[in-house]
């Protein structure tokens, strides 16, 4: 996982949370058939700037892990294949029996 995929997931779990409690404050008011009184009014907003400031934090890391994935390069595959100097791809001179050699000397005990 990218550093920026990381943040990503912490703030929208801290952004669930700020909804989860702007929806408890509507609810509380909904339930005593009122409107909000001025504490709940400033919670509310208070929540509200808060999820705004968070949508825009999330769009910026969206972008900057969109940039880095647009720029990254692969790595470079930097392991000798021919290292026996035969052509053959990957094989390092050793001789190795074979899987059914292995399984019959495992079984012998």
């Amino acid at each position: 996982m990218t550093k920026f995929a990381e943040q990503i997931t912490a703030y929208e779990a801290k952004r669930a949370s700020v909804v989860g409690a702007m929806d408890a404050i509507m609810t509380k008011a909904a339930t005593d058939g009122a409107t909000l009184d001025a504490a709940q009014s400033e919670e509310y907003d208070g929540h509200s700037a808060d999820v705004i400031a968070i949508d825009k934090h999330l769009d910026r890391l969206r972008t900057a892990e969109r940039t880095i994935a647009k720029t990254a390069k692969p790595i470079e595959d930097v392991r000798d294949d021919d290292v026996d100097g035969s052509g053959g791809g990957r094989h390092c001179g050793h001789r190795h029996p074979d899987a059914g050699a292995v399984f019959h000397l495992a079984t012998e005990h």
